[in-house]
């Protein structure tokens, strides 16, 4: 048996101001099978002034932090946002109780609602909210709101955590939010850090007292597994699934296994359970200490030996809640880490990176072989109950029984013509159910129309998949007018091509480097087409699809997300409600309509062919050029403007307070000024703060007195229209100094419920001054 994750990956450290531009480790990421990385980056703490800040020594810039996260998603990792707080300048913690390098847990602005409370919270959203924005527009699926920060997160504080985690669910609908909490949250720092600190509740679950208000349950474990001197496989393994030997981790479980106790925190929370730092080092004691090593004795085959515990250990007991694992840590520059550089966490260029690599790559696989013995021939009906799969041995008469969290197989037989034949193989090492798909192994009775499974190995036209199944096609391979089913999935790699194929609901249609995707329908799935591929007319409902070519008329529902990245082209892209698409630098996105999503354009990307705005967000970094139009045609809608430079696109239809335009750069303050000149049917709106000035040209007819600045909540501003209204509703603001029946009266006229003219108004001998 295998441990299936849906998140496996690494945090991907950047200890230095200049890490992420100097990487060059990232690739050797990808070869170990890892899905997911977490961008993980140092803010300080000034304890001083009770704020955080970016700091030029540690921090990386905000371009090169983007840059990273574009550069992960092309190389199809999912991608993590995840900031951390430090003590870094000595010379911010002058007649402070604090030292450079104190752990974070130990900070404590002051009691909740106290100024120094409210400092910390404000500046701490402010810088969350920053790295959402790069994060989403860049292709980033999740956010780490927190980490180890266990003196501010109960529930005195809560209301602060309420109001940052709502902010981020309302401006960036697509990142999804989880926490990372100490894995003995229940007792550190109360017991451990000396006095004076804040009283925990002495239970995680409720520690965090906002974890229930978030996607995952995430826990940074530095569990002790074993105090043995040389721990066995078998030793470590017990670690986790046997009450523990060591004293702390059976104080912080209770007398439960590590696994039974974390499983109940994720219960009680009722969120799966995300270990969002796992790690340890090449050390002697890394067993005992996992947190850091005391000895810093070199010791990479017991760091191989307890990753190996790891993911038996899970496998072992079920795994009912563990979602994914993000290993501490993977170092972007790979000089600095690996065998001749000490004790490290990393696993870089150690036995441990080759046990990861082993248990990632085949984490969504089934090894027949080792279930029925190699040299087998089978002829397999593969049924399901829930997650349970049940392999049948038709040769022999024998019944396997296996448990596959998160897959499901509706039925394995061959349909040639009319006749029903079993799907035979041949087993040898190395014969596999892949996810949903048989990818080894001779296919005695085959090909043809495979309800449930299938596997290509050449080219295929008009196969269908049925309920449940899932196509691969390999490389070389040709796909033409295939169909997915619900819950299916088709893969087709380099070079091949795949032709108007259907994945339905929770499918999964990916085209490798080089191929091509003409009409394919991805709903509630995620269509992948790598660089110099072409999707046209694709229809995204509720999943993601990342181009690295061309896409056409692509439709993004709710919940969607495409990314469309460097040299790309999306041509009459629809983003319907609670979808995302992100245009990232040389993308273009033409004739795009944005209907209660959001559309990003980065930096360097462009808009051409005008663009609709019918609802939602549209957050344009790159450009617009002249000629062009952006039309609001709804009720409401945002244009962000973070780029008024290159922004030389007229605006039409602003005519009601939902239809705002944000200046990027403009800090909201009541000195700001917009003044309106008129020039036939169009004319030019100037903003101005005092320091710089926007110039808009909009369509239509409006006066100065028109235009309303208002923050926009994140200290910036919004320009809207709010008089530009019917007719009727200005005459009825007109009216505004009328006193009893005349107001009524002007209300009744705005509102369309009765027609009453001036004349009647002014008939009743009363005056507006």
């Amino acid at each position: 048996m295998t441990l299936f994750l849906t998140l496996q990956g690494f945090a991907y450290v950047d200890y230095y101001n200049g890490g992420y531009e100097n990487a060059d480790s990232l690739s050797s990421l990808v070869t170990t099978g890892a899905n997911a990385i977490e961008t993980t980056f140092e803010y300080g703490i000034d304890p001083k002034t009770d704020t955080v800040y970016a700091d030029s020594n540690y921090t990386d810039s905000l371009t090169a932090i983007g840059s990273t996260i574009k550069e992960a998603v092309g190389d199809g990792l999912s991608v993590m946002v995840r900031p951390l707080i430090d003590f870094l300048n000595a010379a911010d913690l002058t007649g402070t109780p604090y030292s450079v390098g104190e752990w974070r847990t130990y900070y404590n602005p002051g009691a909740a609602g106290t100024t120094a409370a409210n400092g910390f919270f404000a500046s701490y959203k402010t810088m969350l909210l920053q790295y959402a924005k790069v994060g989403a527009a860049n292709g980033a699926t999740s956010l780490c709101i927190g980490t180890e920060l266990d003196q501010i997160t109960g529930p005195a504080y809560k209301s602060y955590w309420d109001n940052i985690i709502s902010t981020l669910q309302t401006d960036y609908p697509t990142l999804k939010l989880t926490y990372a909490a100490d894995w003995d949250d229940d007792q550190s720092p109360w017991t451990e850090g000396g006095s004076g600190l804040v009283k925990g509740t002495g239970n995680l679950a409720t520690q965090v007292s906002f974890a229930s208000e978030l996607d995952y349950l995430g826990i940074d474990d530095y569990a002790p597994i074993s105090d043995a001197a040389k721990p066995t496989l078998a030793e470590l393994i017990a670690g986790w699934t046997q009450k523990p030997t060591d004293a702390t981790s059976l104080k912080v479980t209770g007398g439960q296994s590590l696994i039974s106790y974390f499983e109940s925190v994720a219960a009680a929370v009722g969120k799966p359970l995300l270990f969002t730092e796992l790690g340890y080092e090449s050390a002697t004691d890394a067993a005992s200490s996992p947190a850091g090593s005391s000895t810093n004795k070199y010791d990479p085959a017991l760091q191989s030996l307890l990753y190996q515990a790891f993911f038996k250990a899970w496998q072992q007991a079920g795994n009912a809640s563990l979602t994914g694992v993000y290993f501490w840590n993977w170092d972007p520059n790979a000089a600095e880490v690996g065998p001749g550089n000490g004790a490290n966490f990393s696993p870089q260029g150690l036995p441990a990176q080759t046990e990861i690599t082993s248990a990632f790559s085949s984490s969504d696989k089934l090894e027949l072989a080792q279930v029925f013995g190699a040299g087998s021939t089978l002829e397999i009906d593969i049924t399901t109950s829930g997650s349970v799969v049940t392999v049948f041995d038709n040769v022999s008469g024998g019944t396997t029984v296996v448990d596959i969290p998160g897959y499901q197989i509706s039925d394995s037989r061959i349909v040639t013509g009319e006749t029903e034949t079993p799907y035979v193989l041949n087993l040898s090492a190395g014969v596999v159910v892949d996810g949903l798909t048989i990818s080894a192994g001779s296919v005695v009775n085959g090909p043809g129309e495979l309800l449930g499974v299938n596997a290509i190995y050449g080219r295929e036209n008009g196969v269908a998949v049925g309920s449940g199944g899932s196509e691969t096609v390999y490389a070389g391979g040709l796909a033409s007018d295939t169909r997915v089913s619900s819950g299916g999935r088709e893969v087709v790699s380099a070079s091949g091509s795949s032709v108007s194929a259907r994945v339905s609901g929770g499918g999964v249609l990916q085209v490798s480097s080089g191929g091509m995707a003409s009409g394919a329908a991805v709903l509630g799935g995620i269509e992948t087409i790598l660089a110099h591929a072409t999707a046209s007319g694709t229809l995204i409902s509720g999943g993601y699809e990342f181009d690295y070519g061309t896409t056409s008329g692509t439709v993004i529902s709710s919940g969607g997300h495409e990314t469309v990245a460097h040299g790309a082209v999306a041509s009459g892209s629809v983003v319907s409600g609670g979808g995302l698409e992100v245009v990232s630098s040389g993308g273009r996105a033409a004739g795009t309509k944005v209907s209660g999503g959001a559309l990003y354009v980065s930096s360097g990307g462009q808009i051409t062919r005008g663009l609709t705005i019918e609802g939602g967000v549209a957050d344009i970094s790159g450009t617009v050029g002249a000629g062009q139009t952006v039309s609001f045609i709804g009720a409401s809608g945002v244009l962000g403007l973070d780029n008024l430079a290159g922004f030389h696109a007229r605006i039409s239809g602003m005519s009601g307070p939902g239809q705002k335009v944000e200046l990027g750069g403009f800090a909201f303050a009541t000195s700001e000024t917009a003044a309106w000149s008129q020039t036939g049917t169009s004319g030019t709106l100037t903003v101005s703060d005092g320091g710089q000035t926007a110039k808009l040209t909009l369509v239509g007819t409006y006066v100065s007195s028109d235009f309303h600045l208002a923050t926009d909540a994140h200290g910036g501003t919004y320009v809207d229209d709010p008089r530009t209204t019917p007719a009727a509703t200005r005459f009825a603001e007109a009216m505004a100094g009328f006193s009893g029946r005349y107001q009524a009266l002007a209300a009744i006229y705005a509102s369309g419920t009765a027609l009453v003219s001036a004349s009647h108004l002014f008939a009743a001998g009363s005056s507006a001054r």
